[in-house]
């Protein structure tokens, strides 16, 4: 059974400036799961922190 890992998010914005919500879930150790970190995700889009690309891809807004 795999167990899942804290993910420090700045670090994972800092190393993937454009990701997909499929390398997202994978960091977070949900594996084929898309249902948490899709719902981290819009907690991140209303924030400002991250911007929808397309569908399933997101870039990071920098800081400032």
């Amino acid at each position: 059974m795999m167990t899942k890992r804290q993910l420090n998010l700045h670090e994972f914005f800092a190393d993937h400036p454009v990701f997909t919500l499929s390398q997202l879930a994978r960091a977070r150790g949900d594996g084929q799961d898309l249902g948490p970190a899709r719902n981290q995700l819009k907690h991140h889009l209303r924030q400002g922190r991250i911007l929808s690309v397309a569908r399933e891809i997101f870039a990071v807004v920098p800081p400032g």
